[in-house]
């Protein structure tokens, strides 16, 4: 799924190389641990994203009418499913706006994708912002459906703030959500996409308690007791030498 092949195996064939020689990995979530174990067995550690400062303290709110995608516009991120799948949406949900936050190289693809939809009016292209959790508290649903990914703090802030996801079972997904969590989307089907969102609008009130789960395991992803384990990790190696 790289954007560029070649420097994709390149990446790959040096980890064959240099992996070998190193006293520890440390790594960021399940999937990522169980495809690095192929390259080398016993030297992987995993240690969660030292990411979420606090956790927010859940308050009800109004919501707006929007549907959020957070990232970088790239082949990886996968946004043009997302505006595919917003198409359908509309035709059940016409005054809904998609918010995308986030810049890069594929912006003017995607642009140019929703004026060929003839849905430009309903799509926003928020740029990079650098408080985001207002975004986040404002909208309906979350949508991510990542090619791939590390562990995606973009979902774990989506937990934080108690907006509902729709998360592709990209790197760290299952971690973030857990495996049994119920709105997991096929990578690059727009459809299947499209009725989860519908599904999820219909049933509101139904999806945030589904996500009281991933909520209940987000102190996984605090700085503070993940730092701890960064720090206890390297100490280890340190104490080998």
């Amino acid at each position: 799924y790289a954007d560029n092949k070649i420097s994709a195996y390149f990446s790959l064939f040096l980890k064959f190389i240099f992996y070998r020689f190193a006293t520890g990995i440390i790594t960021n979530s399940h999937k990522s641990k169980k495809s690095l174990q192929k390259i080398v067995k016993n030297k992987i550690e995993l240690i969660f994203n030292p990411y979420l400062k606090n956790l927010y303290i859940f308050k009800i709110r109004k919501r707006k009418k929007n549907i959020l995608s957070v990232g970088r516009l790239c082949k990886q991120k996968n946004q043009a499913v997302v505006i595919k799948a917003f198409k359908i949406f509309l035709k059940s949900f016409p005054e809904y706006k998609l918010m995308i936050v986030g810049h890069g190289t594929d912006y003017s693809k995607l642009k140019k994708l929703t004026l060929n939809l003839g849905i430009d009016n309903n799509v926003h292209f928020c740029g990079s912002i650098k408080n985001i959790k207002k975004f986040y508290l404002s909208s309906k649903i979350f949508v991510f459906p990542s090619l791939y990914e590390g562990l995606p703090n973009a979902l774990i802030d989506s937990v934080n703030f108690n907006l509902p996801p729709i998360s592709s079972r990209c790197s760290g997904a299952d971690d973030i959500l857990g495996k049994d969590y119920k709105n997991f989307v096929s990578r690059n089907n727009h459809k299947d996409l499209s009725q989860k969102m519908i599904k999820i609008i219909n049933n509101y009130s139904t999806s945030l308690n589904q996500l009281q789960n991933a909520r209940k395991q987000l102190n996984r992803f605090l700085i503070d007791g993940q730092s701890y384990k960064y720090l206890n990790f390297c100490n280890k190696i340190i104490q080998k030498k």
